[in-house]
Parts: structure tokens; sequence; C-alpha cells
């Protein structure tokens, strides 16, 4: 209470403190302002709240974007552009990571992109409804960024972009920087572009683009101005087949297609050749056929490679023959995205304005294929999956009461150590006397019970994808934003008033899946008649028909992020001895609302298996009893009592991506109000101070307080020397708050079901988590800037120090117990016994961010200019923990460290005549590390990155003055990272999930662009 007191009271002073100042100066400073010094182009309004300062008179460092430079390409958006201009910026695409894989976190300075604020006129832009909660990177791990994507980058007027610390100044989020929308205003002007290009080694990744412009004048010297933007992206692959498929599709071998037949024959059907054989559980998966050169196995019913299921309507893999079965690369996107911008003068000195954007993405996303043969962590029941469907000598189906599976952990009571044949810990053979293989056989009664065994047959996805099956996500996005405000002058104030609202919103299904915990009722089969032949005809066809009845379509559930606010701006300039004082001070309230909707039941649900109690505290109950006569070496069934449906690795929900469940489901809020004072003083005609102070008060974790302090002054005639020192702060966002979802993620080389839920869940302090706070950060800079003289150009050099403390980042994988998944089950239900790991979001861990910026940019004659930027950066993890069953592992730390490059340089040389032009860019990228996604061992666990240096270069043609034509390639001479090894853990990579500049190689583009100035009739 006192703190929320001492906020009211601090406002309250801040307006006195303004009305006093007001009335000591003379009216007459109302006309100091902005003022025309011929280089319009230079003047900034990021960083301070002066209207007449320049890019080397700002007390931090800055960059300027042009429209040009915002759409130098057709692939991608702007972010692809700041990615080959900004030193630090960095963004890439993640494959293969469901939702992540939709929004590009885009880093600075190697922070997260949490740390980079955000602003489209100077006001605060939304968040996007993605959490990066299965990013590849640690650095970009757990953020909820700003979609970049959905602003039409033609409506651009420019970008600014400051390198620097500002939380004082604008808020939360501003630890390594801020970017700076300005919205085009101009009128009188049409223009058009249109182009295509692809990735031309692979003939894939085609992108397609189209972009307009328009603007008109309309009375009370007002504009308004439309920007329209489409885009496409196809799918690129640049992974290799599959280890499971290649298996597969061999003759011999333990996980071959031709074994995988050969242990379920079942006898001959009526009417059939002797030599036929054919599957127990489905149509037969191969058709073995003999010529000439001896037995070849014929692939042409796998479905997988273009054999038809039982229900064709399914299609295991929708690509063309030229990807292999699960594709890494960048996903199927499409793109829409509009603005609108309007101003009026409603009086000399009031203007009305108002701007909205709105956009919208659909996108495919294929995720990990899974095996017909051995889907460990997926259907994790191996014993069933090597059952035999006839009698050990052929002559007979097996009944289910007499049916048998081999065991594979075999008993080794009583067994002689030189009869046991171990592979690491793990028993695979019990010799006999004479050094045969003794093979046990197990009952699969006294494991599984009679409707426990129906689930498993219904499933088994040789009757519905004999082939095996790949799920594909898709997502339909949606954003929308608009802003209404007064700005002008009201007796000698310049004022700005404005309410925002936008909303981020995606929806998710998928296809080509299914969930084995919920499976239709038989009439045949073991469901109700334990003497049913399982593998006759009468089953089969009964196998046949609950396939065909199997939903493979899921409604997943929704992500909505929501966002409104009300800014209140005054700013002054008055004239003091030394020079002028600018005072800015204004307040701000905030209302955040963020939504998870619930998915269909049949993505999350399961069906119970009454057997041992109809309720789950009754089978509950069956199971801990059986599990006491266990401890107490007392005949039981825990097998049956326990591992039915839900807890023997039966993945619960849609395979790839389970539903939201109510569990997960909900909406939270909550509002903040701040209030801040930013001074900034002439000391002399050559020095100026700056002071700034925030206070800010969450109504979920109470009040922030973060001031910086600034100091330019002249170190020659030319330039001028400067620095900085603030602190900051970033409140956790309320999806890195509530986060609750399961996924399949590849674990040690298998795929495991990994829950992430909200650190201040129950179910998360079973691993030891803890409620989010506020992280806080230190930022210093100094450096240096200046201009070229005569030939114009800029200059600066500026070393910076970040500290962030409580840093706020998902934790590692961590492996759970059975007896926490035993408590995370009176938690989240059933599907915590599924759950190989869990993680949550922690501020487990402290980093300091050091290094330095070198830009120039300046004309070398009348036609050629040339701009470089240069970046050293290093980050060093501080503190952790690092107890046992700590958040994070030597893996995410190193991660944190080295995945950013310690080095980045961008160079471009422009040429621009009368008639044509050229553009040559160099991108160069210094060592970095990551995970070994390749590794066969431990000392492999980590890779070192190449350094790469990448060209871009384009050529344009003027005719008529208002048409271009462009011809360009980025990645000009066709540089791919190193690939990994072809390691047992392989599951189709060639190269790591992360490379900081992508693995797709050249792109080659065509544009054509056409713009006019003036009445078009």
């Amino acid at each position: 209470m006192k703190n929320r007191l001492n906020f009211w009271l601090f406002l309250g002073v801040l307006l006195m403190g303004a009305h006093s100042v007001q009335a000591q100066q003379d009216q007459d400073d109302a006309d100091s302002g902005y003022q025309d010094d011929g280089n319009v182009e230079e003047i900034v309004v990021l960083g301070t709240r002066r209207v007449d300062r320049t890019v080397t008179e700002s007390a931090g460092p800055i960059d300027i974007f042009t429209p040009d430079q915002l759409n130098s390409s057709v692939q991608g958006d702007f972010r692809d552009t700041l990615r080959k201009t900004i030193p630090s910026f960095n963004v890439t695409r993640i494959p293969l990571s469901d939702a992540p894989s939709l929004a590009r976190p885009a880093t600075m300075r190697g922070l997260s992109p949490d740390h980079t604020l955000v602003l489209l006129n100077g006001t605060r832009r939304h968040r996007g409804a993605i959490v990066q909660y299965a990013a590849p990177s640690s650095v970009t791990r757990g953020s909820q960024p700003v979609d970049f994507g959905s602003i039409p980058s033609i409506g651009l007027g420019r970008l600014e972009v400051l390198r620097d610390g500002a939380s004082a100044q604008y808020g939360s989020d501003a630890i390594a920087g801020v970017m700076n929308v300005q919205l085009r205003e101009d009128v009188g002007v049409y223009e058009f572009r249109v182009g295509g290009g692809l990735h031309d080694r692979k003939n894939d990744g085609e992108s397609n683009k189209l972009q307009v412009y328009t603007g008109f004048s309309i009375p009370r010297d007002g504009f308004l101005t439309f920007a329209l933007e489409a885009d496409s992206d196809e799918l690129t692959s640049r992974g290799r087949e599959h280890r499971g498929v290649v298996n597969l599709k061999k003759d011999t071998g333990f996980n071959s297609a031709k074994v995988f037949n050969d242990t379920r024959l079942a006898k001959p059907t009526a009417g059939g050749a002797a030599g036929d054989s054919t599957l127990a559980f489905g149509p037969s998966i191969l058709t073995e056929h003999r010529d000439t050169g001896g037995s070849k196995t014929d692939l042409s019913s796998i479905a997988g490679f273009g054999a038809s299921p039982i229900n064709p309507a399914l299609a295991v893999n929708p690509y063309s023959e030229n990807y292999p079965t699960m594709t890494w690369g960048n996903p199927d996107t499409s793109n829409t995205r509009m603005l609108v911008n309007f101003g009026m003068q409603i009086t000399p000195d009031a203007r009305l304005y108002a701007y909205m954007t709105s956009a919208a993405m659909d996108a495919e996303i294929d995720f990990y294929w899974r095996t017909p043969i051995n889907r460990g962590g997926i259907f994790n029941t191996p014993d069933i999956q090597r059952g035999r469907a006839v009698n050990a000598d052929g002559s007979d189906f097996q009944r289910y009461n007499e049916a048998t599976y081999k065991v594979r952990n075999l008993d080794t009571t009583d067994v002689p150590d030189d009869r046991i044949v171990k592979s690491g810990s793990r028993v695979v053979a019990v010799l006999d006397a004479n050094g045969d293989v003794v093979v046990k056989d197990k009952m699969i009664s006294e494991t599984y019970t009679a409707a426990q065994h129906n689930a498993l047959l219904y499933m088994d996805v040789r009757g519905l994808y004999p082939g095996g099956y790949e799920p594909i996500m898709y997502s339909e996005t949606s954003d929308s934003a608009f802003t209404l405000g007064f700005d002008g002058t009201y007796e000698g104030w310049n004022y700005d008033v404005n309410i925002q609202t936008g909303m981020n919103t995606v929806d998710f299904s998928l296809s080509n899946s299914l969930n084995p915990s919920i499976y239709p009722v038989s009439g045949v089969g073991p469901g109700t008649n334990t003497e049913a032949e399982v593998g006759s005809t009468a089953h089969r066809e009964d196998l046949a028909s609950r396939a065909a009845q199997v939903q493979t379509e899921f409604e997943i559930g929704s992500l909505e992020q929501q966002e409104s606010a009300m800014h209140i701006d005054f700013s002054k300039i008055y004239s003091i001895k030394s020079g002028e004082l600018s005072l800015a001070w204004g307040v701000e309230g905030r209302r955040e609302t963020y939504t998870i909707g619930e998915g269909e039941f049949a993505s999350w649900g399961y069906t119970a298996d009454e057997t041992y109690g109809e309720t789950p505290e009754e089978r509950a109950a069956a199971c801990a009893a059986e599990r006491t006569k266990e401890a107490n070496n007392e005949a039981h069934a825990v097998g049956q009592a326990c591992n039915d449906q839900l807890y023997k690795g039966m993945v619960i929900g849609s395979h790839g991506l389970p539903g939201f469940s109510p569990n997960d489901a909900g909406s939270w809020s909550r509002n903040s109000m701040s209030a801040y004072m930013d001074l900034e003083i002439d000391l002399s005609a050559t020095s100026v101070l700056g002071l700034a102070y925030r206070i800010e008060d969450y109504d979920d974790f109470g009040i922030t307080k973060n001031a910086k302090i600034s100091l330019r002054a002249a170190a020659g005639e030319r330039t001028n020397w400067r620095t900085t020192i603030s602190t900051g702060f970033r409140a956790p966002t309320l999806g890195q708050t509530w986060t609750s979802v399961t996924t399949t993620s590849l674990v040690d080389g298998e795929l495991r079901q990994v829950g992430t839920l909200p650190a201040s869940s129950p179910a998360a302090r079973i691993k030891g988590s803890k409620p989010l706070e506020p992280e806080t950060s230190r930022n210093f800079s100094f450096g240096f800037t200046g201009d070229m003289g005569e030939r114009g150009g800029t200059w600066s050099l500026d070393f910076y120090s970040i500290r962030v403390n409580d840093r706020i980042a998902a934790s590692g994988f961590l492996t759970l117990t059975q007896d926490e998944k035993d408590q995370l089950e009176q938690v989240i239900g059933p599907a915590a016994q599924t759950l190989g790991r869990l993680r949550y979001f922690t501020n487990d861990i402290d980093t300091e961010t050091e290094g330095f910026d070198l830009v120039l940019s300046s004309p070398i004659n009348d036609s050629w200019r040339y701009s470089l930027a240069y970046n050293r950066n290093r980050t060093q993890v501080r503190e952790y923990s690092k107890h046992s069953g700590a958040p994070f592992s030597r893996r995410e730390v190193v991660e944190m460290e080295q995945q950013t490059p310690k080095q980045r340089l961008n160079a471009t040389f422009n040429f621009d005549s009368k008639v044509w032009g050229q553009e040559m860019s160099f991108r160069y990228y210094g060592r970095w590390a990551d995970y070994n996604q390749g590794a066969d061992t431990r000392a492999d666990e980590f890779i070192v990155g190449k350094s790469a240096l990448l060209v871009d270069m384009s050529w344009y043609v003027k005719i008529a003055w208002r048409h271009e034509i462009r011809l360009g390639a980025d990645n000009l001479f066709d540089q791919y990272p190193n690939r990994i090894n072809n390691s047992p853990n392989s599951v189709g990579h060639q190269y790591n999930d992360f490379v900081p500049y992508g693995y797709n190689g050249r792109f080659a583009y065509l544009r054509y662009r056409f713009i006019y100035e003036g009445r078009l009739y």
C-alpha cells in the first residue's frame, strides 16, 4: 500500500512541477522547437523528447532506415532487411517447432527478443500471442515477441533503431534497444511492386510478393494513405531421409519392412496362394515377389511411399516424391497485410490522427514422422508391437486368452552371468546350456485387460497408416491494431493524447494424426469375446472398419494476446542561460489479456478403461493396491491395474500437438499505470545532459522505478562523445506466466512428450519452480559519433555493457520420476503419466553482455555510396543454480553464451544513376557454438559453427523514370553451414536447427516497381 501511495504522490509532484516551470518562462518560448536544418532525414524522434535532434546529436546510438531499404527484397518481411543492415540484429526461421515456427523471433545485441521494445509511431506495439516455448535457441526460447510480420513494409516511412537501454523513457522491454516504426504520410504518390523468386539449387521455397501504396490529400491539410501487401512462401526441404524410413525400405535388418512383415505372418487367407503373406492387423504392408534375381521387396503398398491406407482420404506425405518423408525447412505460409494512416488539422493548433493495421497469415508445418514399427515415446508398447498373431507352429490363429508376446526385458532370476547378454545395462538375451538364445514369451492377458488390448489393436498404425504417418499442423493467425489520437500545442506546450488497442490471435488445427487414447467400441475381437481369433478375417475386417472411423483431424485450440492503452504526453522547450531546457512528461495506462482457448475433446481427451473401476479414484485405488502387493512380493497384477492405455506410454491427445485441455485453457489479465519525466539540458553550446525517470505500477507484482542519465559533448569540430547509464526492467509477459502446453520433442534421439507448465502452478512446483518476477538490468554505454564533413555521411563507435538479473527463460528438459508423475497426475490428470520431461519459465539466471558497434555511412561520389556496420558481442552467464534438478544444464548455458556469433559485419555498396544501378552487400558471421544434434557421444555434445561470408547482389534498370526492374540474389554464392553427423539420433537433419544465417542456400528473385507522383487523371 505504501508503494502505491508513493506512486500517486510522485505523479502529483510531477504535474505540479511541470506547471511551476511553465509559470516561470516567457510564453515567447513557444516558438522554440523544430527547425528545418536542411537535413530532415537525419532528425530523430527516438531516444529524445526533442524534435530537433539529428543522429549525430543523439546521446545514444540510433540507426535510420528509409522505405527503399525496408523493401529491398521479395523474400520475407523487413526483418530480413534489418538482419543485413544492423550488425547486432538477427532473425532466423525455425523448422518443426509447431507454434514457435510461426513467429520468427528477432534478437539485438545477443539478448532475448523480449529485450527490444517495438513502437509504432511512437506508441508501444502489442505482442504476438505465441510464446517461444520450443525454439531451438536458449537466447530466444521462452520469449513472447512482437509479430513484426503483421506490418506491411511498403507503408513504412522509416524505421529508427535505438541501440541503448531506454526503460526509463519507454518502459518495460527496452533493455537491448527500441525500434520505432514511422508510417508514411506522403500524398500524391502511387507505388506498385511485384516480385518473385526461389532457392534455385533445389528449385523450392518459391516466394511471391505484391505491394501497393497510395496517398491522398484531404481537406484541412490532411492525408489519407493506404498500404497493402500480400505474399506467399512455399516450403523448403533441406533434410535427408528419416533413418527409420531408410531402414523400412531395406530387405533385411531388425527394422526393415521385410522383417516387420515376417514377424507378423498370418495363415493364408481363403483362396490365396500358398506363398502369400498377410498382416494380422490390416492390409498387407508388403507384397513379396520373386524374380530371376532372387527375392525382392515391393514397397508400392507402403502408405508413406504412395500406397493408399484403409481410408483413401488420408494422405501420409502430402508433398511430392522429391521430398523426404519428413521435411526440414521453411513452412508453407501465405500472408496479407493492410495499413491505413490518417491525419487532419481540426484547428490551427490541433490535429486528429488515426492509423490501423490488419494482417492474416495461414501456415502449414509438418511434424516428426512416426514409424509403423517402433514407436517408442509415442506408442511405448513394444511388447504388443512384436506380439504374434499365430501360434508358434503356424497352425492356427491365437486367441486373445492364449496370445503371447516376446518379452524384451528378460527375466534373469537365477541365470548365471555367463548366460546373460547385455547391451549396455539392458538385458537383450538369455542363453541356455548349449549357448542358444532363450526367448521367453508372456501372456498378453497377464498384462492387458481385454479393453486395453482392444484399444491397442485399434490404434495400431498398420491398420490406419501402414507406412507410418506425419502429423501436419495448420494455423490461422489474425492481427489487428487501431490508434486514435490528438496532438498539437496549447499555451506553449506540445501535447499528444491517444488511445490504442491491439490483438493477435492464432487458431491451431491438426491433420494426418490420431489420438490413440480414444477408440471406437468394437463388436468383434477381444473387446467382447476373448475366444475370438486375433487375426482372423472377421477380426481384420473389424479393425478396418474401426480404422475408417478414426478421427484424423483435430481442432487444437487458440492463443490470443490483447492489449489496450491510453497515453498522455507533454513537452516544451525553455530558454535558459546556457541554451535550452527540454521538459517532457506523461502518463500511461495499460491493460493486457492473454487467453488460451480450449481445443475439442478429441484433441486432448481419453477413453477410460473401467475394468478396475468406473471412476479415476477407483482405478487409482486398485493400482495402489496392486503396487502394495508388488512391494510385499505378493501375487499382483500391476500391469493390468496400472498400465492401461493411459499409462502404457500411449500419448493422450492428438499426436504432434495435443489440444489445449480445460486445465490449460483460461484467460488472464493485468493492469498497469506509469508516469515519466524526461529532461534535456544544454550545459553549454557543445554539451547536453539528459535525465529520465519512470515509475510503473503493475497490479500483479507491484512497482518498479528506473532512471537514465546521458551526457553528450563535443570532442572536436565534427566529433561528439556520448555516454549513458541506466537501469531497466522487463515485466514477465502473461504468456510466459500462464503458458501450458504439451509437445513432442526430440530428446536424446527419441521422441518424448514434454510439458511446459506455468511456473506458479502446483504442477511445475513439483520440479522446484517459483512464480515469475520482473527482470532488472543495468546498462552502460560510451562512444563517439560525428559527420564526415563536406562529403556528407556519419560514423559512430559505441561500447556497451548490459547486465540482466533474474533473466526470464525456459528451463531445460527436467526428467520426471514415477513418483513425480504420480504427484503430477493429481494436478493435471492421467496425461501426466505420458510425460517424459517437464519444463517451466524461470528467473534463475543472470547474464552480462558486452560489446561494441561500429557504423559508417557515406557517399563515395555522386553515384556511389557505402555503409558499414560491425558488431563484436559476448554474453556470459554470471549466476545460475547448479544443484541437482536445477532448471538449467550446461547445454542451456552454452547456448545462451555462444549461439550468437561473436562477430557480425555488414558492408553495402550502392551505385545509382539515372538509367541503372546496383547494390552489393557482404554479410559476415563469426564463429558460434550450438548443441550438436548429430552427436554420437557426449564428447561431441557441442559443435562450433564455421564463420561465413554471404554476398547479396542486385541490379536494376530504370525505364521512363517511373518503372524499375530489379534482378537479384541473396547468398549469391550459395553458402551453406556444415552438415551434422548422420548419427543414430538423426531423424532427417542435415544441419542444426539453429543456424544464424539459415540453411536454405541462394535465393534468386526478380521484381518490378512502378512509382508515380502527381495526379493519375
